[in-house]
């Protein structure tokens, strides 16, 4: 197996216990950048825990306000129980106060909606 396909079998398997649901194998080169290199070098990495990458993930995804990014990494976050809804919304009044209120918004919402 090369180093490339081995890169993209971690990535597939580390997206699965990140996001809780499987990833297609990469049909271009963005989804193999995607799986590959983010889910299968970064994600992988020693030096943070996982949780640390989920604050990080959820705080950058919080600042561009990509609902579609904030929704699976809050999603994700909370029902792997990485993060819990009281860390979770404690998260998003700090986040209030440096971010800005109308982009914690949108993370109060999901927070609450993968929390139903």
């Amino acid at each position: 197996m090369s180093d490339t396909e081995q890169k993209i079998e971690r990535g597939l398997v580390a997206y699965r216990e990140l996001m809780g649901s499987e990833a297609r194998p990469p049909a271009d080169a963005y989804q193999e950048a995607t799986i590959g290199h983010l889910f299968g070098e970064i994600w992988t990495r020693p030096g943070l825990t996982r949780k640390e990458r989920r604050w990080i993930t959820l705080t950058i995804a919080g600042m561009t306000g990509n609902s579609l990014a904030i929704q699976g990494h809050v999603k994700a976050a909370i029902q792997s129980g990485d993060i819990s809804r009281d860390e979770a919304l404690e998260w998003v009044l700090h986040f209030a106060h440096y971010g800005g209120w109308p982009l914690s918004t949108a993370l109060y919402m999901a927070v609450l909606e993968a929390t139903r």
